[in-house]
């Protein structure tokens, strides 16, 4: 749930807030329909867990994959990552903030920001995996 401008590398953070907005509304909506079916199964970007991405990945791609941190630095009040995901000879980088939360320290700011950009590489590298 990251919109991010890739030519400046950094986070569109009014962009980000809607699509988050959005997604909220659709994960309350779907848990409002009950079960779902494969049809309403939730896609990559909805993931509920790291966990669930990880087996999603696994599940795609088997083994042959890797998710490394390239760099981290301060934003505001935050932490900022550059992440990679490759697999195969595919990569996808993106970016992931801890959105300024100055009051934690520095690991779990790292540790969210890294969260938020696995998430975005995992659902691109799972969309691109779909389209073979």
């Amino acid at each position: 749930g990251v919109v991010v401008d890739l030519e400046r590398e950094t986070v569109d953070a009014p962009a980000t807030e809607a699509l988050r907005s959005r997604m909220r509304a659709e994960e309350g909506a779907s848990s409002a329909e009950g079960a779902s079916s494969a049809e309403g199964a939730p896609s990559a970007e909805s993931a509920s867990s790291v966990e669930d991405l990880v087996a999603r990945l696994n599940e795609r791609l088997g083994d042959d994959w890797s998710f490394d941190v390239r760099r981290h630095r301060r934003n505001g009040g935050g932490i900022e990552v550059l992440a990679e995901l490759e697999s195969n000879g595919a990569r996808v980088r993106r970016t992931g903030t801890s959105n300024g939360n100055g009051s934690l320290p520095p690991g779990a700011q790292i540790e969210i920001a890294s969260e938020t950009a696995f998430r975005s590489c995992a659902a691109e590298m799972l969309k691109s995996a779909d389209r073979r």
